[in-house]
């Protein structure tokens, strides 16, 4: 289990460093059982959760980052004890952002023998 300081920093982390780097972007829901939530939430491919030591703590968490941080939050499981995290519904389907390793390289020799005069 985890302090509420140290879940609130690994989610914190999580955001700022994903290709959603926006708070609105994600979901905070609490849960007793991550299998039924993981597939009661469609099996997303990027699901996150930690394990708090108490309801309250993982009802402070949830509250923190859906009022002081604009996270989406769904209902929530009696007496949960996981704090889960997921891209929100809007962005489960929305393609990943390409970066320079996914775009084709051209060759400058190939591109100027294909483009005469545009060097």
């Amino acid at each position: 289990m985890s302090c509420k300081d140290g879940v609130i920093a690994g989610i914190i982390y999580t955001v700022v460093t994903s290709e959603l780097p926006e708070y609105g972007s994600w979901r905070i829901v609490l849960t007793r059982d991550l299998q039924a939530f993981h597939a009661e939430w469609g099996m997303p491919d990027r699901l996150f959760s930690w394990e708090v030591e108490s309801c309250e703590a993982a009802q402070a968490i949830k509250t923190y980052f859906v009022q002081e941080k604009g996270m989406t939050g769904g209902l929530d499981n009696e007496k949960a004890t996981l704090v889960c995290l997921s891209p929100s519904a809007k962005n489960l389907l929305r393609p990943r952002p390409s970066t320079a390793a996914d775009r084709p390289r051209t060759c400058p020799a190939t591109n100027a023998a294909n483009n005469p005069g545009k060097n």
